[in-house]
């Protein structure tokens, strides 16, 4: 039995990119509409979920929080909308977020690139650029599955070497598929 749930994404700060400039508050409780957010991809996993806007931002929201690629600093670590429940005897900690939540290492000025595709598994998330770049992130049990040599936890996006040309992306449980075009595809120009 599936339930349709409706996603209330938060209302950009124009502050937080020099990029995204043309977004305009009018008044703290108003936005006009080139503030709405456009989502143009969606992903859901087992325990999250992934989205990407048509300006290029990565949002995540759903359990375990090495698969949101959020990082839980003093700014949000009191925040309502980060959830932590301790279970058994053995006190494990498991952090949820219930709505979308900007992932800010993807950002241009912070590393990152324009998303342009999302992908999603149980416990690992990737994001292809427009610029044909591949970001993982999460946790997995098989090595290289994130596309770093080595690495079974990395918990916030990170971009794979040597990929530059990906047109598309799969994940499942413990691999990653790349599509790779000799040419990258135009992408999408989207209104605001």
């Amino acid at each position: 039995n599936h339930i349709p749930l409706r996603v209330n994404f938060p209302p950009v700060d124009s502050s937080s990119s020099s990029e995204f400039s043309d977004l305009q508050q009018t008044n703290s409780s108003s936005y006009t509409r080139s503030t709405c957010i456009n989502p143009i991809g969606i992903a859901c996993a087992k325990y999250h979920y992934v989205a990407c806007t048509a300006d290029g931002r990565v949002y995540t929201w759903g359990l375990h929080s090495e698969s949101l690629g959020i990082e839980r600093d003093e700014q949000t670590l009191h925040e309502k909308d980060w959830f932590t429940s301790s279970k058994g005897s053995n006190q494990l900690q498991s952090s949820s977020i219930a709505s979308p939540r900007l992932v800010v290492a993807m950002l241009p000025e912070n590393g990152g690139g324009r998303a342009v595709s999302v992908s999603a598994s149980e416990s690992h998330t990737a994001v292809l650029t427009a610029d044909g770049h591949l970001f993982t992130w999460g946790s997995c049990y098989g090595d290289n599955v994130l596309g770093h040599k080595g690495v079974r936890w990395q918990p916030k996006p990170r971009k794979v070497k040597r990929v530059h040309q990906a047109v598309g992306v799969a994940l499942a449980k413990e691999h990653t598929v790349l599509l790779i075009g000799t040419n990258l595809p135009a992408v999408p120009c989207f209104q605001a």
